[in-house]
């Protein structure tokens, strides 16, 4: 462990900074890992296999010993400390309960000075937290919903747990089963490596290839869907490399690398109301808005600021303080305008509620409430929706559609808030677009968020802005235009074609093909830096003029049409009807491959040949392997002879064994 390495994550933990509960799994992994021996103890976990005067040890428990582990604790009285720790994504909750779970377990009789506790105090304090946070999973699914980014971070904890969890039979095998649903929803939107599914929270730095996404490494280790090299330098397939006790229930690999066609719908999420004459008042199941225990889920689902949520957000905040901490930005943006940090108590609650009217499509533009997702796979590509999720509101960081084609040729489109660099400017090298967090930005996230509805291999996506860009109160600015990521470099051919006044570009890689249309008038943008080993080709198309746009996507293949030209001609060829109107668009497609398709802003519905095509209510999983009632706990998944039952009721994990 060098020093360096060693003294980030200490700093980081002491210093309260966001992403401490990383850096505190991260040590805790090192500790268990290489220091102590979790099989024969019998004191806690105290069979060292180092001296106690071990640089590592010693540095890492006085950082363990000494964190901070949830936002009711106290944090300590130093000068100048603000506690910047996110305690409240999907994610974040997992790690800092498991973090503390794992520190009190290696550490039970030691006590932790900013809560007066004993380790094993500690165990007892977050393990019910835990089961919880799994429970709630094994019911609704992920909010954070087939992210690249934070599929990697969740899993982790969860591996930590089935590795290093000693005598509770419960808590590893839940982990055990929450990580199976996780890799199953993963293998289900996986093609050709690149795990292209629509998703909650996505970034630029790892959306446009399949070797840069976070889940790529342990993804390519559990199911070899690719043939690209493992990434040098990149570490998350190391905590998968290095465990011995959690087994990939063999069934989920065989979904990964099914070659068959594949409908897979997915419902995930509970409702939220967000919208000012939304009537709905009380919380799904034995949830409750206004119970601080409840607090974490509906925050992990970026909730605070709904209507129904944010008088609980105001109260937690005043309580904990969180307006000179987390929530100090939003307390800076309202001391501007004359609100005060100690008047916030008193005024704030019946202020936002009174301009909530004008405000709510951007106070809830990070929300992850209930989605239902459609994906479409075939042997040769996959096409990936949020059906109908939040159109026209801001939106920080999820994408809603991508098409996927091979490890690298990927088409999505998005709305930008902003340029990544000044249009006139030298595009420099080697961009890192980490920039772009946390979004909206260039290609993270959407100004505000499309309509979009597919139907197999044809998707439709309506861009419509509810909010005016740079709204007085909460600035969030967006630009007028849209734009796709379409790279040549990728493809083995891109052409553009237009007739009867509809253009379309065409990309073929291997005998894959993929058309895109756009309402507006389109052109390749170069003034931008490259997004991933574009080569200097086009690669950012963009339909300027206006942030309201129509996008379409259709996906074909040898197997349906004789060569690329057969199907680029059939497509461009098809009858386009684009209405504008008072909520957006109204479209009709005359798809050479399912017929008549219309699709509309507001209440249209999706239909196919006059039929309407459902895009909401899906069950939690509805697809040729398993079939699951949204809110069971129970899964079967099937697969030829293949099998794994999941039932978290009685905590049963049974699976084939691997031939």
């Amino acid at each position: 462990v060098s020093e360096s390495s060693l003294n980030y994550r200490v700093s980081r933990m002491y210093d309260l900074r966001d992403g401490g509960d990383f850096a505190a799994l991260d040590l805790l992994y090192l500790m268990y890992g290489n220091y102590y021996n979790t099989e024969s103890n019998t004191d806690g976990l105290r069979g060292t296999r180092v001296e106690d005067g071990d640089i590592v040890v010693s540095r890492s428990k006085e950082a363990l010993l000494n964190h901070k582990y949830w936002y009711t604790d106290k944090t300590p009285d130093r000068p100048d400390l603000i506690d910047k720790q996110w305690y409240w994504s999907e994610n974040h909750i997992l790690i800092f309960h498991t973090a503390e779970f794992l520190a009190g377990q290696l550490f039970p009789n030691d006590v932790f000075p900013v809560t007066g506790l004993t380790g094993a105090q500690h165990m007892a304090r977050v393990r019910p937290l835990l089961i919880k946070w799994m429970d709630e999973r094994s019911r609704f699914g992920f909010n954070e919903w087939d992210s690249e980014v934070y599929y990697d971070l969740t899993s982790r904890p969860l591996l930590a747990l089935v590795q290093f969890t000693v005598d509770d039979t419960e808590l590893t095998q839940k982990s055990s089963m929450v990580l199976d649903l996780l890799f199953l929803d993963v293998g289900l939107h996986l093609h050709r490596g690149n795990f292209g599914a629509t998703r909650g929270r996505s970034y630029a730095k790892s959306k446009f290839a399949a070797s840069t996404a976070d889940t790529f490494q342990w993804s390519q280790m559990l199911f070899e869907e690719s043939q690209l090299e493992y990434t040098a330098g990149r570490d998350e397939g190391v905590f998968f490399a290095c465990a011995d006790t959690y087994v990939l229930p063999h069934v989920i690999r065989t979904i990964a690398k099914s070659n068959e066609t594949m409908i897979d719908k997915e419902r995930m999420n509970l409702p939220i109301p967000i919208e000012p004459d939304d009537s709905q008042s009380s919380a799904p199941y034995e949830f409750d808005f206004r119970d601080e225990s409840d607090l974490s889920l509906w925050w992990s689902m970026s909730a605070m600021f709904s209507k129904r949520v944010l008088p609980l957000t105001i109260q937690t905040a005043n309580k904990y303080d969180l307006w000179n901490s987390q929530f100090k930005d939003y307390a800076d943006e309202l001391e501007v305008g004359g609100v005060g940090v100690d008047d916030l108590g008193l005024i704030l609650i019946p202020i936002i509620l009174a301009l909530y009217p004008s405000i709510w499509e951007v106070l809830n533009q990070g929300i992850l409430e209930e989605v239902n997702t459609y994906t479409y796979r075939t042997a040769h590509y996959m096409l990936s929706t949020a059906q109908d999720y939040h159109a026209g509101i801001a939106n920080n960081q999820a994408q809603t559609f991508q098409a996927t084609l091979s490890e690298n040729a990927v088409v999505f489109c998005q709305h930008p808030a902003k340029l990544a660099i000044d249009d006139g400017s030298t595009p420099p090298t080697n961009y890192n677009w980490k920039k772009d967090e946390p979004g909206p930005g260039y290609w993270t996230g959407d100004g505000a968020r499309p309509r979009g509805g597919q139907y197999k291999n044809v998707g439709i996506y309506i861009y419509a802005p509810l909010f005016d860009p740079n709204p007085s109160l909460f600035p969030y600015p967006y630009l007028q235009e849209t734009h796709a990521y379409f790279p040549e470099a990728h493809f083995d051919e891109v052409v553009q074609k237009e007739a009867n006044g509809n253009k379309w570009t065409f990309g073929r890689k291997d005998d894959s093909y993929v058309g895109l249309y756009s309402y507006l008038k389109t052109e390749w943008r170069t003034s931008q830096p490259e997004a991933y080993k574009n080569e200097g080709k086009h690669f950012d198309l963009v339909a300027g003029g206006s942030a309201r746009n129509v996008w379409m996507v259709e996906l074909g293949s040898v197997d349906e049409y004789t060569d690329f030209a057969t199907f680029c001609n059939a497509i461009v060829n098809s009858e386009v009807s684009i209405q504008p109107t008072a909520a957006g668009f109204d479209v009709k497609y005359a798809s050479p491959s399912q017929g008549q398709v219309s699709f509309g802003s507001g209440d249209t519905p999706l239909q196919v040949n006059g039929e309407k095509v459902v895009i909401s209510d899906y069950k939690r999983f509805d697809n040729p392997f398993v079939q699951a009632e949204f809110n069971e706990k129970r899964y079967e998944i099937l697969n030829g002879d293949e099998k794994l039952i999941l039932d978290f009721d009685s905590i049963a994990r049974v699976a084939t064994p691997e031939p």
